[in-house]
């Protein structure tokens, strides 16, 4: 007899949690309500026994099967009846039907690692970090490739040389008699300005990808408030009970998962600052890009 499958360790060995949890935003209702009906049945289904349940044209019906199947959330296999032709198929979803019940498996993972962390270990939240820089590592590599969730390159484009370029020649035009040294001063100027534009740009991006993240996983993710910081405001909390805040060692696991993505995604130099308040107030995460010789 074949061993029952656990959803999530169907999750695990399938595909990432990220690309999982994007795959399922992005589903309409109509399949969303097919991915729901598929998990009742709790066992798999042809595409007849899905039109009896639902009253769906079987056109309507194999659109959203080629969908739930082609995001990963649905497997189908061949009916193997002996006869020539067109085989039947029979269609078995391999995750939970909602993002919700992928978050309570999660949470209750996440705080099986703190338990463990606080009676292995003389400072569990030196080792929570260490898990969660390891674990946001992996995240950042699912991230690249999922559908809907680009992070930015790290290279810098090729505008900031050509702006540089053009500054430099008007400045040519300007002071005709400028010292050699005095134009490559101007030029080591013009390059570090493009480069602290091109920063912050990529940092501004970087925030926005990273609020879509949040609210997929259900942080309720806000832009921070304040004029001129870059960063998220979190007002929810997916791994607290009854608006109760989570063990401290999932905070710190999920605050270096983010450090992690976003020293992957903008290099070392830019660090974040994370202060952790819910309940009673939302979570922030500020992105802080490297200091100029000017700030300092």
């Amino acid at each position: 007899m074949a061993r029952e499958r656990s959803p999530m360790r169907t999750v695990r060995s399938t595909v990432s949690f990220a690309k999982l949890a994007g795959s399922i935003e992005d589903l309409t209702a109509a399949q969303r309500a097919m991915l729901l009906t598929l998990s009742s049945f709790g066992k798999p289904v042809t595409v007849s026994m899905l039109v009896k349940a639902t009253g769906l044209h079987p056109n309507s019906v194999r659109d959203s099967l080629a969908v739930l199947h082609s995001s990963g959330l649905v497997e189908r296999r061949p009916i193997s009846n002996g006869k020539r032709g067109r085989p039947a198929w029979e269609y078995e979803p391999v995750v939970p039907p909602s993002l919700t019940a992928i978050m309570e498996e999660f949470s209750s993972f996440a705080a099986s690692i703190a338990d463990y962390l606080h009676e292995a270990f003389d400072d569990p939240q030196a080792e929570a970090a260490k898990i969660g820089r390891i674990w946001g590592r992996r995240v950042f590599g699912s991230l690249s490739d999922a559908r809907g969730i680009r992070f930015l390159d790290k290279s810098v484009s090729g505008e900031g040389r050509t702006v540089r370029a053009d500054q430099l020649k008007r400045a040519s035009r300007v002071v005709k008699a400028a010292r050699r040294e005095s134009a490559q001063e101007c030029s080591r100027a013009d390059s570090v300005r493009s480069s602290e534009e091109s920063a912050l740009a990529k940092a501004e991006a970087l925030a926005v990808q990273l609020r879509f993240l949040f609210s997929v996983f259900g942080f309720g993710a806000r832009p921070v408030a304040d004029d001129g910081r870059i960063g998220v405001c979190l007002t929810a909390c997916p791994f607290g009970a009854d608006k109760n805040a989570p063990d401290r060692l999932v905070c710190a696991m999920h605050g270096a998962i983010t450090e992690r993505i976003v020293e992957e995604a903008l290099g070392e130099g830019v660090k974040i600052d994370i202060g952790v308040r819910y309940p009673k107030m939302p979570c922030t995460i500020e992105i802080l890009l490297p200091m100029t010789a000017k700030d300092e």
